[in-house]
């Protein structure tokens, strides 16, 4: 049985247990907003908070574009 995660509230409680990201895009819709898309690049992480429904919706491990900092999209080309 794995350990209890937090039940996180807001996007701020959010930050607070994650850590500020290295890049941080709102994602929008017909003007609304949908979500933030936060990126770790150390740790490489994508996770995506759900404004509408103030919960963590995805989260993506491992060496893919965005999780991996600015340079790696370089390497790739």
């Amino acid at each position: 049985m794995g350990a209890r995660q937090p039940d996180l509230k807001s996007y701020e409680e959010f930050l607070a247990v994650f850590g500020r990201p290295d890049r941080m895009r709102e994602n929008e819709t017909y003007g609304d907003l949908m979500s933030y898309e936060t990126y770790y690049w150390g740790a490489q992480k994508h996770v995506r908070w759900d404004v509408w429904e103030d919960r963590v919706s995805f989260i993506n491990l491992g060496d893919f574009e965005g999780n991996s900092g600015p340079e790696a999209h370089d390497r790739r080309r």
